[in-house]
């Protein structure tokens, strides 16, 4: 499961990597969106949607849902759903049934890569990156 973690974040970072890029974005994604970027539209094979506090990205019909953090934007929040939906929609990764993603999940908070998401206590029901994990990934950049 931690391998398919990693994928989801540096499929992440990538496609913000690129958006950043084309939009010169410097503050964050999240600080710079809703300043004069379109919320919805497609960079090269991206096709993306910014809704609330989240985003659906397809790239040669892979599917991945995620949000900014509740509390810390600069951290990505996810459901069991929409991991689900990534790992389904993604040819290189195996099958899994969403019980088993639940238990992957439950396996990555024991190690740490993951935490429950709460506000003021109360477990939201989704899930965030910990940001120590975060730092310690290389994200390559977009290039041309």
């Amino acid at each position: 499961m931690e391998e398919i973690i990693r994928n989801y974040i540096l499929f992440i970072k990538k496609f913000e990597g690129v958006f950043n890029e084309k939009y010169n974005i410097v503050n964050g994604l999240w600080s710079d969106i809703d300043k004069s970027v379109s919320r919805k539209g497609n960079i090269g094979d991206y096709k993306y949607n910014f809704h609330g506090r989240g985003c659906r990205i397809e790239y040669n019909n892979i599917i991945c849902e995620y949000d900014s953090g509740f509390i810390d934007k600069a951290t990505i929040n996810f459901s069991v759903w929409k991991l689900f939906k990534f790992i389904e929609t993604n040819p290189n990764l195996s099958n899994m049934s969403m019980n088993d993603v639940y238990s992957g999940i439950l396996d990555l908070i024991e190690k740490k890569i993951v935490e429950k998401s709460l506000i003021e206590e109360v477990d939201t029901g989704t899930y965030d990156i910990n940001k120590d994990y975060l730092r310690t990934l290389t994200f390559e950049r977009y290039r041309k």
